[in-house]
C-alpha cells in the first residue's frame, strides 16, 4: 500500500507540473506569470525532495539516517521559499504603476535553487565521510531541527499567502485558498514527522509514521491540482468571448 500511495503521489506531482506549465503557457508573458513559474519551481523541488529520499531510502544513495534527512528537507525548504517568492513578487506587481513579470532577479533566484539542487544530489554521497561524524546524536538530529524549521516555513508561506489577499487578483482568487491549504498540510506533515520521528511523542512502527505521512501528503497535492485546475477554468472563460 505504501508503495501505491507513492506513486499516486509522485504522479499527482507530475500532473501539478503539467497543470503549471498550461498555465504559464496560457498567461504567456504576462506579468503574472512569474507568480505561476515561482509555484512551479515550488512543486518541482517538492517533487525533488521526495525523489531525493526515494533514492536514499532504495540505497542509491549510502546515507546515514540524519544525512539523508538534511540534505531532502534542504530541498524541500527551497520549494517553500520558491511558493513565498510568489507572494513576494504579487506583492512587487500589486504596487508597481508599471508592473515586470519574469525578470533577471527571477532568473537568478530559480538558477540558485536549482544549481543547490542538482549540487545536493551530486555531493551527497562525497561529503557523507565528513558531514555524517558532525550530525550524529548533535542537535539537529536529536531535537529533530531539520523538521522543525520545516513546520515553521510550511506554516509562515501559508499565513504569508492568504495575508496577501488583497493583491490576489481575478485569477488567484478562485485558487489561492487551496494552495494555501497546500502548504499547511505540508507544514502538517513535518509536524507530524517532528512529534513522532524526532520527539517520539507518538510512539508507532515506522512504516506507520510513513504511511500516515502519506495520508497527509496526498490531499495536499490534490488541494494543488485542484486550484491549477480552478485557475485554468477561469482563464479559459475569460478568453472565451474574445474567441467569438
Amino acid at each position: 500500500m505504501a508503495l501505491i500511495f507513492e506513486i499516486l503521489i509522485f504522479s499527482l506531482i507530475i500532473t501539478a507540473l503539467f497543470l503549471c506549465f498550461q498555465l504559464i503557457r496560457t498567461i504567456a508573458k504576462g506579468v503574472m506569470n512569474v507568480i505561476f513559474w515561482s509555484f512551479t519551481l515550488g512543486i518541482f523541488l517538492f517533487g525533488a525532495s521526495r525523489l531525493f529520499l526515494l533514492l536514499a531510502d532504495s540505497g542509491v544513495y549510502q546515507l546515514h539516517g540524519v544525512t539523508i534527512h538534511i540534505w531532502w528537507h534542504i530541498i524541500f525548504y527551497l520549494g517553500v521559499l520558491s511558493f513565498i517568492w510568489g507572494g513576494v513578487r504579487l506583492t512587487e506587481i500589486a504596487k508597481s504603476q508599471t508592473p515586470v513579470g519574469f525578470s533577471q532577479k527571477d532568473k537568478i533566484l530559480f538558477a540558485i535553487f536549482l544549481l543547490i539542487t542538482a549540487g545536493i544530489f551530486l555531493i551527497a554521497t562525497p561529503l557523507e565521510t565528513m558531514l555524517m561524524p558532525l550530525l550524529v546524536g548533535s542537535p539537529i538530529e536529536t531535537l529533530g531541527l531539520h523538521h522543525f524549521v520545516a513546520v515553521i516555513l510550511g506554516l509562515v508561506a501559508a499565513f504569508y499567502l492568504f495575508t496577501l489577499k488583497s493583491t490576489w487578483g481575478k485569477l488567484l482568487t478562485v485558487g489561492i485558498m487551496p494552495i494555501i491549504a497546500f502548504l499547511a498540510l505540508i507544514g502538517l506533515q513535518h509536524l507530524w514527522e517532528f512529534l513522532a520521528e524526532s520527539l517520539k511523542v507518538i510512539v508507532l512502527p515506522d512504516a506507520t509514521i510513513e504511511f500516515i505521512e502519506q495520508l497527509i501528503v496526498i490531499p495536499a497535492l490534490f488541494f494543488f491540482n485542484f486550484a491549477l485546475l480552478r485557475i485554468l477554468k477561469v482563464i479559459k472563460i475569460n478568453a472565451a468571448p474574445q474567441a467569438s
